[in-house]
C-alpha cells in the first residue's frame, strides 16, 4: 500500500486531542480503519477503545513505513529520516525528526515546515518559542525506560530499552533477559512522559481517511491508479493569505458531443497546466488542480469514459470526496479544491454555449453569489450575470462590458428575465474570446469592473475582499491594466497581506515597518505592535504607496511597474521605492541578474518621477492655479517638492539623479528667486530692494494689498530676498559689535553701540520665541530643538545677556568676565554668519566639506592628545622634577608639546643655563627682582633633546602627514557627495525662509506695534460680522457638495488663516495640502504613461508578448479556415 500525503495508515502512532495542555495524554497505535463508518480502531498503550478520528493527532507515522529518502536528522543523525520531517525554513538544508523537534532541539525561534511524507507539500508552523501561542503537553506511554508487560501475560514485566519504528527492545525483570516485540504485543504498566506541541501535530483524518489502489484496464494494459477518498469534516477556519482564482466552465450538456467534450477538457487542462489555476468543468465533473499532470479531482458519478481520457493524459492519482444527494456539483468541487489546495478559492462561472444558464448552475450561482460571465461569439462585448441570494433563478442583473477595457461596465440592467438571455450565441472554447488579454486576467478585470460599477456582492464567503484579492492577484502575475482614473474601490491592509502572503505581524518585521516609516515620515515605530495597531497605521497611511513598496520588496517588479504605468504611484512612492531597489542592487547576496534588474528599474522609476514633476511644472491652465488675496499663483511642482516633502524624500533616499535633474533645479530656482534663471536685471532689482528695505518695509507694515505695494511685497516675500536682507542685518550687527569691542567699549556705562546691539538682541529673542512657538504649532518642535544652529542662537543670547549683566559690576573681576563673554558672543555671531553663507551654491558645498572633515579631525586630535600628554609629562618630569602644583605650572607643562607642532623647538641653550638657579627659595620667590628660572636637571639636559626629536618624528612628520592623507581621502569622497549634502541644507533654508515673514530680525521691534494694530482691527471685524459670516459659511458648506465649485473651496482653504498671521507671524499656508495640488500630481502621473523609453530587457518582453498575440491570431485564422 503506497503512503500518501496526510493519509491514515495502520501502525501510525497517535495521541488524543486534549483541551487541557498540562494533563498527560496517552499514546496509541492504529490497528484498523473503517472507512464506511468513518472511524478508526486504536490500541492504546493502556486500555483500547474506538474513537472518532477527529479526536486524534498523528504523532509518528514511522511505524507505518514512512521515510524520507536522502534526508538525515541533523541532531540524532538518523538516516533515512523516518516519520514526520520537520524542515527549518531559516536554515539551508536542516531537518529534524519528531523526537528531536519536540524536545526543542535547534533554535526554537526558527519557523519549521511539517512534511508528513515524501509527496507532501509541507505546512508552515509557528515558532516553538511562543508557548502561549502553540502550547505544549506531555504524552505518556510505551517509551524508553517505561515499564511494560505482555498483553497475553501481564504478570511478566520488563523495561523498554529502545524503540525502532514498531519494534521494541525489552529487558524482562524476572530473568533479566532481553527480547524484541511488536509494540502491539505490549501494554504500558508504568508510563514515561515526553513533551510535545499538540498544535504542531496534524489532526488525524483532517482531509482523508485513506485510499485504495485500483487496477484499471485500458487497451488490454493494466494501469494502477490511486483513488484518495476524502470525507466531509468540519475544518478549522483559518485566514487565507494565498487565495486562488477558481474557474468553473459551464458547458451546455444538451449540445455537447463526446468529441467536443474531449476538446474542451484538453483545452481546459492545458490552460490549468499553464496558469496553475484550478479549473472545474461542469458536466465532465472534473477539477484540474494547480496545473498538476498527475492529480485530478473527480466526482463519484464521473463517467468511465472521462476517467479513461484522464488516464490517457497521465493522471494516476484521483481525489474523490464523499457526497450526498443535496450537495450540488459546484459546491462539491469548491469544497474539494479548498481541501486539496488548503487555500481559499475565488470561483467564477464561465458560460459556454449558454451552459451557464442551466438551472443547476443558476441555483449554485444564486447560493454562492457567483458571477456568470458570458462571452459572445465574434463580439468584443461580454455579459455578466449576478443573482441575488434569495433562491430565485428566474431573474438577474445583467452587466455589459467591452473586452478592450473589461474593467468598465457600459450598462447594467436589473431584474432581466433569464429566459430572454438564452438567445445570445456564446463561445464554445477559451480561444474564441476576442481579447488580447490573458484569459484569467480578463476574468479578473471583468469581475473587478462589475464590483466597481455596482458594488455587487460577489461570492458570499469572501464578498468583502473578493475584488481586492483579484486586484492583488493581477499585480502579482503582472497583468494589471486598470488605470488610476477608472478605479472606484478602496484597498486596505488585506492587500498587503495578500502580497506578502503572511499575516501583518510577520510582514511588519519583513519590511512593512520600514515602509510605514518612510511614507509617514515617522521614525522609531514600535517593533512590538499588535495586528490591530498595524491595521490602524496602514489605514492612516497611503495604502497605494504601501502596495507599490510591498511589490518591490517581494520582487514583483513588473506588477510595480504596471502600477506606475497606470498612474497610481506618486512621486514620493517612487522615491522611496528607488531606495528599496538601490538596497537590492547593493546586496551582494542577490544574484547578478537581480542586481542589474534593480539598477535598471531604479533609473526607470527616477526618470518617471522627474517626468511627472516636469508635467506638473508645465501645467499653466487656470484650473491648475489657485491664488490668494494677494494674487499669488500656487506653484504645484514647488509645493510637492518642498511643502509635501518630496525633496526631503529624495535626500533621505539619496536619489542624486532626481536631485540633480534640470527640471528639479529649475523649480527650486524659481522658488528661491521667482524666476528659473537669474538675469542681470533681476540681480540689480534684488540689490536695490535690499538697500531700500528700511524705507519700504515700514510702509508695508501698514498696507500690502494696494497695487503699488503688492508688487514690493511679492518681491520681498521671495526666500532669497528674505535671506539676503537677513544676512545684511547680521553683517551690520557684526560690524557694529566689532566697532563696540575695538573702539567704543565703556565698562559700567551704556554707549550708543550698546543700545543698537541690545535692541537687535531683543528682536533676536522675540524671533527665536516665535520660531519655537511656530515649530510647536507645526508639530516640529523636536526638530527645532535638535537643530544645532537654534541651540547656538539661544547660547549666543544667554552669553550676551550674562556679559551685559556682569557689566554692571564694579570689581575688576566683573570687568574681565564681561570682556570675555562679549568677545565670546562676537565669536558665536561670526560662526552664525557662516551658516548664512551655506545658502550660496559656491560656498555651501565647501562648508559641507569642512563640516564632514570635523569627524576625522576629532579622531586625530584624540590620538594626538594621548601622544602629546605622554611627551609633555615625560619631558617636564625629566627637566623639572618635584615642581609646584599650580595653574601656571600646568600651562608650562602643556604648551611645550603643543608649540613644538608649529616649529617652536625650544631647546635649552647656554643663556638659559647661565641665568637660572637650583635654589628653591629663589625660583619660587614672589619678588620679581630676586626670582630666577629653575635650572633643569643634568639628566634632563642630556635626554630631553632625544625625547623631543622622537616626539617631533612621531607628531610632526608621521601624524601630521597622516592627517593630510586623511583629509585628502576625505575631501575626495566628500567632494563627490557635497552637493548632495548641501541639498539638505538648502532645503532646510528654503523651508525656513518660505515660512518666515518678510520682516527681518532687526525690524521685529518696529513690527510689533503694527502687528498689534492689525490684530485689533481683525478682532473688531470678526465680532461685528460674526452673524453674517455664519450665514456665508452655511451657504458655502452646502455648495461644497457640488464638484463644479471645488476651485472656490480651495480658495477658501487658502484663506483660512487671517492675513495678519501670514504677514506678521509666519506663512500658515505652507503646510496646507491642497486638493488641486494633489490633482495636478495625479494628472501629471497619468500624462507620463508611455513617455519613457523602456529598457532592453523590457523590449524583449514586449516583443515576446507581441509574438504571442500574433501566434494567437494565426491560430484563430487557421481555426476559422478549417471550419
Amino acid at each position: 500500500m503506497r503512503t500518501c500525503t496526510e493519509k491514515i495508515e495502520k501502525g501510525s502512532r497517535v495521541v488524543k486531542r486534549s483541551q487541557t495542555t498540562r494533563e498527560d495524554i496517552p499514546f496509541g497505535t492504529i490497528v484498523n480503519i473503517n472507512q464506511f463508518k468513518n472511524e478508526v480502531q486504536v490500541k492504546w498503550d493502556k486500555p483500547e477503545e474506538k474513537v472518532d478520528p477527529l479526536d486524534l493527532r498523528l504523532y509518528d507515522n514511522a511505524p507505518s513505513g514512512v521515510k524520507h529518502s536522502n534526508v538525515t536528522c541533523d541532531e540524532c543523525y538518523t538516516y533515512p529520516l523516518r516519520g514526520i520531517r520537520w524542515k527549518c525554513l531559516h536554515c539551508d538544508s536542516y531537518d529534524l525528526c519528531t523526537v528531536c523537534y519536540m524536545v526543542d532541539e535547534h533554535n526554537v525561534n526558527h519557523i519549521f515546515s511539517r512534511i508528513q511524507s515524501e509527496d507532501s507539500k509541507g505546512k508552515e508552523l509557528p515558532t516553538r518559542f511562543d508557548v502561549k501561542l502553540t502550547g505544549y503537553a506531555f504524552a505518556c506511554g510505551i517509551l524508553e525506560n517505561a515499564e511494560v508487560s505482555l498483553r497475553k501475560d501481564n504478570r511478566k514485566r520488563g523495561v523498554v530499552l529502545a524503540i525502532r519504528d514498531d519494534v521494541v527492545d525489552v529487558q524482562w525483570l524476572t530473568n533479566h533477559k532481553g527480547s524484541r516485540h511488536n509494540i502491539l504485543e505490549l501494554q504500558c504498566e508504568v508510563a514515561e512522559a515526553r513533551q510535545f506541541y499538540p498544535d504542531h501535530l496534524p489532526i488525524l483524518g483532517k482531509d482523508t481517511l485513506g485510499h485504495v489502489d485500483v487496477d484499471f484496464n485500458h487497451n488490454n494494459i493494466t494501469e494502477k491508479i490511486q483513488v484518495n477518498i476524502r470525507y466531509r469534516i468540519e475544518k478549522e477556519q483559518k485566514r487565507s493569505y494565498k487565495p486562488m482564482l477558481y474557474l468553473i466552465f459551464a458547458n451546455n450538456q444538451d449540445t455537447d458531443h463526446k468529441k467536443d467534450k474531449c476538446l474542451l477538457m484538453d483545452e481546459v487542462f492545458e490552460y490549468s497546466k499553464k496558469t496553475k489555476l484550478p479549473c472545474h468543468i461542469i458536466g465532465k465533473k472534473v477539477l484540474f488542480l494547480h496545473g498538476s499532470s498527475r492529480v485530478v479531482c473527480i466526482h463519484h458519478t464521473t463517467s468511465n469514459h472521462t476517467i479513461k481520457e484522464l488516464v490517457k493524459k497521465g493522471f494516476r492519482i484521483f481525489e474523490r470526496g464523499d457526497t450526498n444527494t443535496k450537495e450540488t456539483e459546484i459546491k462539491y468541487f469548491i469544497r474539494m479544491a479548498e481541501y486539496v489546495l488548503d487555500e481559499k478559492v475565488l470561483p467564477v462561472v464561465i458560460s459556454l454555449r449558454n451552459g451557464g444558464l442551466h438551472k443547476d448552475v443558476l441555483v449554485s450561482a444564486s447560493s454562492f453569489l457567483l458571477p456568470i460571465i458570458r462571452f459572445k461569439k465574434n463580439s468584443p462585448d461580454a455579459t455578466i450575470l449576478t443573482l441575488a441570494n434569495d433562491g430565485s433563478t428566474e431573474q438577474a442583473t445583467e452587466h455589459i462590458t467591452n473586452l478592450k477595457t473589461p474593467w468598465t461596465v457600459r450598462k447594467s440592467e436589473s431584474l432581466i428575465v433569464i429566459k430572454n438571455a438564452e438567445t445570445a450565441e456564446e463561445i464554445s472554447a477559451i480561444n474564441d474570446v476576442q481579447s488580447n488579454l490573458d484569459f484569467g486576467a480578463l476574468i479578473c478585470h471583468v469581475v473587478i469592473g462589475v464590483f466597481m460599477a455596482n458594488k455587487q456582492n460577489i461570492y458570499d464567503t469572501d464578498k468583502d475582499v473578493y475584488a481586492n484579492i483579484l486586484s492583488m492577484y493581477l499585480l502579482k502575475i503582472e497583468k494589471w491594466r486598470i488605470p488610476e482614473d477608472a478605479i472606484k474601490m478602496a484597498f486596505d491592509h488585506r492587500s498587503i497581506e495578500y502580497i506578502y502572503e503572511k499575516d501583518l505581524t510577520t510582514a511588519f518585521g519583513s519590511g512593512l515597518r520600514t515602509d510605514l516609516e518612510a511614507l509617514s515620515r515617522l521614525s522609531d515605530l514600535p517593533t512590538d505592535w499588535k495586528e490591530k495597531d498595524i491595521e490602524r497605521a496602514i489605514t492612516n497611511s497611503d495604502v497605494i504607496g504601501l502596495i507599490f513598496l510591498t511589490l518591490l520588496r517581494k520582487q514583483f517588479y513588473s506588477g510595480a511597474t504596471q502600477l506606475v504605468d497606470t498612474g497610481f504611484v506618486r512621486i514620493s512612492h517612487i522615491l522611496v521605492g528607488c531606495k528599496i531597489l538601490q538596497d537590492a542592487s547593493d546586496d551582494k547576496k542577490n544574484e547578478q541578474i537581480h542586481r542589474e534588474t534593480s539598477t535598471r528599474l531604479k533609473l526607470y522609476f527616477t526618470e518617471r518621477a522627474t517626468l511627472i514633476t516636469s508635467f506638473i511644472y508645465e501645467a499653466t491652465s487656470n484650473n491648475d492655479l489657485v491664488e490668494n488675496e494677494l494674487d499669488e499663483p500656487v506653484n504645484h511642482a514647488g509645493r510637492l517638492l518642498v511643502n509635501h516633502g518630496y525633496l526631503e524624500d529624495a535626500i533621505r533616499t539619496q536619489n542624486k539623479s532626481f536631485l540633480e535633474n534640470k527640471i528639479v533645479t529649475d523649480i527650486l530656482h524659481k522658488m528661491w528667486y521667482g524666476e528659473e534663471e537669474s538675469l542681470f536685471r533681476q540681480v540689480g532689482i534684488f540689490i536695490l530692494l535690499a538697500l531700500l528695505h528700511l524705507l519700504l518695509m515700514p510702509v508695508l507694515m501698514i498696507n500690502i494689498t494696494a497695487p503699488p505695494l503688492k508688487w514690493f511685497y511679492r518681491k520681498y516675500n521671495l526666500p532669497f530676498m528674505k535671506a539676503l536682507i537677513q544676512m545684511l542685518g547680521y553683517l551690520a550687527l557684526l560690524m557694529t559689535y566689532a566697532y563696540m569691542l575695538l573702539f567704543n567699549y565703556i565698562h559700567k556705562e551704556f554707549s550708543w553701540t550698546d543700545g543698537i546691539i541690545v535692541g537687535w538682541m531683543i528682536s533676536f529673542l522675540l524671533n527665536e520665541i516665535k520660531q519655537a512657538i511656530v515649530s510647536a504649532i507645526r508639530h516640529r518642535f523636536k526638530r527645532y530643538m535638535c537643530n544645532v544652529w537654534n541651540l547656538l542662537d539661544w547660547t549666543l543670547m544667554f552669553v550676551y545677556a550674562s556679559g551685559m549683566f556682569l557689566k554692571l559690576g564694579k570689581d575688576v573681576t566683573y570687568e574681565d568676565s564681561t570682556k570675555i563673554l562679549l568677545v565670546l558672543t562676537f565669536i558665536l555671531l561670526s560662526i552664525r554668519i557662516l551658516n548664512m553663507f551655506s545658502i550660496s551654491e559656491y560656498l555651501g558645498p565647501k562648508l559641507v566639506i569642512i563640516q564632514k572633515m570635523f569627524k576625522d579631525t576629532f579622531v586625530f586630535l584624540v590620538i594626538l592628545t594621548v601622544i602629546m600628554m605622554s611627551y609633555n609629562v615625560s619631558y617636564h618630569s625629566l627637566l623639572y622634577p618635584n615642581s609646584e602644583l599650580s595653574w601656571q605650572e600646568i600651562e608650562k607643562v602643556m604648551q611645550n608639546g603643543y608649540w613644538t607642532l608649529f616649529g617652536e623647538v625650544g631647546l635649552i641653550d647656554s643663556e638659559t643655563l647661565s641665568d637660572c638657579s637650583d635654589d628653591e627659595t629663589i625660583y619660587t620667590s614672589r619678588n620679581h627682582t630676586v626670582k630666577k628660572d629653575r635650572c633643569p636637571t643634568h639628566l634632563g639636559i642630556h635626554i630631553s633633546p632625544y625625547l623631543k626629536a622622537l616626539y617631533g618624528l612621531i607628531a610632526v612628520i608621521i601624524l601630521l602627514n597622516l592627517l593630510i592623507a586623511i583629509y585628502s581621502d576625505t575631501y575626495k569622497k566628500v567632494n563627490d557627495e557635497c552637493k548632495f549634502h548641501w541639498s539638505q541644507i538648502q532645503t532646510d533654508f528654503l523651508e525656513e525662509y518660505s515660512i518666515e515673514t518678510i520682516f527681518p530680525i532687526h525690524l521685529k521691534l518696529l513690527m510689533l506695534p503694527f502687528g498689534l494694530v492689525h490684530v485689533l482691527v481683525w478682532l473688531t471685524q470678526f465680532c461685528c460680522f460674526k452673524i453674517k459670516d455664519r450665514r456665508l459659511n452655511k451657504i458655502e458648506h452646502e455648495d461644497q457638495h457640488d464638484s463644479l465649485i471645488s476651485y472656490d473651496c480651495e480658495r477658501d482653504k487658502w484663506k483660512e488663516n487671517p492675513m495678519f498671521v501670514r504677514v506678521f507671524l509666519y506663512n500658515a499656508d505652507y503646510d496646507l495640502k491642497l486638493k488641486c495640488t494633489e490633482e495636478a500630481e495625479r494628472i501629471g502621473a497619468a500624462r507620463s504613461k508611455g513617455k519613457i523609453e523602456i529598457t532592453e530587457e523590457d523590449k524583449i518582453t514586449k516583443l515576446q508578448n507581441q509574438m504571442d498575440v500574433m501566434n494567437k491570431e494565426l491560430q484563430d485564422q487557421h481555426k476559422r479556415s478549417d471550419e
